[in-house]
Parts: C-alpha cells; sequence; structure tokens
C-alpha cells in the first residue's frame, strides 16, 4: 500500500505534554501494531524541547504528522488536532496508552451506521480486569443502561452519559457542529470531556460505549496533568469543576455537592499531598472563586469559524 498517496479512513489525535518516551511508544503502537493501516496520526507535543525521534520519523512514515506547538492546555491540542484531521472519523487518545487488539477496527465498524457520531471505550489500568455485566451492581446497571451515567471498564454497551477524552471517537463534522472543545478550560482541564458531551448530547446525539474499542492505560505519574502535589493543579482542577458545573445547567444543590467534593477531596484528604492544610484550603478557596467568576464569561469555542 502506499501509504503516502492514500486518504485516512481515520485520524487519531493524540495531545502529549512531557512525556517523551511513552509518547514514541504509544505512537509506535499505532503505527506497526494497529491492523487499521490506513490511518493518520496527529500528534500534537507542548512539551519542552520537541520529540526530535518523532520529528524525524515524520519524514520515514508520512502517517505520522507530528507537530511542535508553543502553547498550553489540553482543549486547545483536541482543537489544534481536529483541524489538522483528514479523515471524517477523528479519534483521541493519549500519550500513555496501549490500544488493544482490534482497537480502531471497533470504532469503525460502528460508524458504519450512518447515525453514529460519537463513541467511547474501556479505558483499564495494566493488569486490571474489565467488569462483566453480572459484576455490575444493579443500581449502577440501571443507570448505565438508561444513559444516566458512565463508566469505562465494563464489557458491555450502552448509550453513555458522556465520552472520556482519552478514548473517544467523534464525526469530524459533529465536532464542528458545536464549536469544537471549550478552551476556558484550563490547568488540568478537568471535565472538559463532559461539558463537550454535554454539548453533542444536547444537539440529540448520542455517545456509544463499546467494549471492543480498548486499551491499556499506563498511567504515568509524571508528565500530562498530573501534578497532585500542585497548589496550581489544586485551584485549576477547583475552577474547572464549578465551570463545568455552570455549563451543565447545574442546580444549586448540585453546586453546593460540588464544593463539598472538592473540599473532601483536596483540603480533607491528607493522602497524595505534601502541602499543608491552609496551603490546600487557600488553592481550593481561590479554584472555586476563580470557577465562578468564569461561569460569568462566555464558553470560548474558537472552532465557531468552521461551521
Amino acid at each position: 500500500m502506499n501509504l503516502e498517496l492514500a486518504k485516512p479512513v481515520v485520524s487519531v489525535i493524540i495531545p502529549s505534554l512531557d512525556r517523551p518516551d511513552l509518547l514514541a511508544q504509544t505512537v509506535d503502537h499505532f503505527l506497526t501494531k494497529e491492523s487499521v493501516k490506513n490511518l493518520q496520526l496527529v500528534v500534537v507535543d507542548q512539551s519542552e524541547p520537541a520529540n526530535e525521534q518523532l520529528r524525524e520519523r515524520q519524514h520515514i512514515d508520512p502517517r505520522l504528522n507530528y507537530h511542535h506547538v508553543d502553547f498550553r492546555g489540553l482543549p486547545h491540542a483536541r482543537n489544534f488536532g481536529v483541524r489538522h484531521a483528514d479523515a471524517e472519523i477523528i479519534v483521541f487518545s493519549e500519550d500513555d496508552v496501549i490500544p488493544c487488539s482490534g482497537y480502531l477496527q471497533a470504532f469503525l465498524d460502528y460508524f458504519k451506521q450512518s447515525s453514529a457520531v460519537a463513541a467511547t471505550g474501556p479505558v483499564v489500568n495494566l493488569n486490571e480486569d474489565i467488569r462483566r455485566i453480572d459484576d455490575v451492581p444493579t443500581e449502577e446497571r440501571i443507570r448505565l443502561q438508561g444513559g444516566q451515567s458512565a463508566a469505562f471498564n465494563v464489557d458491555f454497551s450502552f448509550d453513555s452519559r458522556y465520552a472520556t477524552g482519552g478514548n473517544a471517537a467523534f464525526r469530524k463534522s459533529a465536532v464542528l457542529a458545536v464549536g469544537g472543545f471549550d478552551e476556558n478550560f484550563q490547568g488540568s482541564a478537568w471535565g472538559e470531556d463532559e461539558e463537550f458531551s454535554y454539548r453533542l448530547r444536547q444537539n440529540g446525539r448520542v455517545i456509544r460505549y463499546l467494549p471492543g474499542a480498548k486499551v491499556i492505560h499506563l498511567k504515568n505519574a509524571t508528565g500530562g496533568c498530573r501534578a497532585l502535589v500542585s497548589v496550581a493543579y489544586i485551584r485549576s482542577f477547583c475552577m474547572n469543576a464549578i465551570y463545568l458545573r455552570s455549563r451543565v445547567a447545574s442546580s444549586r444543590i448540585r453546586y453546593l455537592q460540588e464544593i463539598w467534593a472538592l473540599l473532601r477531596r483536596f483540603v480533607f484528604n491528607k493522602r497524595g499531598f505534601d502541602r499543608t492544610l491552609p496551603q490546600r484550603a487557600w488553592a481550593a478557596a481561590c479554584g472555586i472563586l476563580a470557577g465562578f467568576r468564569l461561569a460569568g464569561q462566555p464558553p470560548k469555542l474558537p472552532m465557531r469559524d468552521r461551521l
């Protein structure tokens, strides 16, 4: 097959930050072990310095489109990747995953349906077993099958409430139709995938969970958004959480529940943090207030000009 002339049937977008070795490993899995060969791999690298290994590899394998960018932000990277995607079917992956056998084909088979616009799949940790339907509590199963919840470690299909950002597929036209990803989400960008999914579903779209579209998450402790001891991380997480609530039409009770959950996670929970309680409390309070201020701003959807 002449890879240089072949039009891709799917574009895989991988945002990356400070994981050069894992990124190279993930890219190698897609280019050498993935059964779907007619793909485009769009890597949006926000690291310093650039990954010279991948920069050189794209000259050898034209399916790899490596972009070293000078901005930071996960939603920004997603929108950048969408703009550079040549295929109508786009898949969002991460820089520290191993796609399982039949991964892309599971998405492509689903998108053969003319009504299909969005799908997501399992993201499981190394050596973690995926849950069978009989292992899922009845109440949780009812919520999943009713489209009221989401889970990314079960072996049965359902219409999901949202698509996880680390393993999701969309028609490019559907992403453009809702304006892309909201770039108001900052730092860890927690919740940006749920907010995007909410806008998609408001247009009457369905997000199908496909157990066959599975990736193994290596869950690297460094790089990306994992700076759990950082005051900046606490602040941005709390800000994003409050902003998310404002974007998905939450009630006052839901806001109070969210604030309590944030305090339990970052202020009263000492595990995984080396900051003092006053430092954590101050960061959480600043983040919550920043989230309410951000909620008064319009969403930042730069892809609206592509509609």
